[in-house]
């Protein structure tokens, strides 16, 4: 029964919900981050490892969870930091997989933009006006 439970729970018993990048619009200066909504149909479901590849502009990420042998819902947000990247257009491929045996559960795609930074953020003020002493 245990090993019924088991494949029937590993079937296709990992989904990606959604996908979301934040900042929702990235610029040069910002640590760009992707955040993933996971489902699993299992009683443990815990981000085990995760694997960024940067390649131009491809980002692939491999993401990893604990399974669990009882059937019951489960629901993973993982924050994974990407890192400062440059003004591009980019294509974020995201893998749920399991490491060991290799299965892929799901797979997701986002496209989004980095655009350049307008520089406030890392503005100094400079006070370059005439200094007067009283006589």
């Amino acid at each position: 029964f245990l090993l019924y439970c088991f494949l029937i729970n590993n079937a296709k018993a990992q989904t990606i919900n959604s996908l979301t990048i934040i900042p929702t619009n990235p610029t040069t200066a910002d640590t760009i981050k992707v955040i993933s909504y996971t489902f699993h149909a299992s009683t443990v479901c815990n981000l085990t490892s995760s694997t960024i590849n940067i390649n131009n502009d491809t980002i692939t990420v491999f993401a990893s969870h604990a399974n669990g042998i009882m059937p019951a819902t489960c629901t993973s947000i993982d924050t994974l930091t990407i890192g400062k990247l440059i003004a591009n257009t980019y294509e974020l491929h995201y893998y749920l997989e399991n490491i060991a045996p290799p299965i892929t559960y799901d797979i997701d795609t986002i496209i989004f933009t980095v655009q350049p930074s307008n520089g406030l953020n890392h503005f100094n003020y400079y006070y370059f006006g005439k200094l007067t002493t009283p006589c």
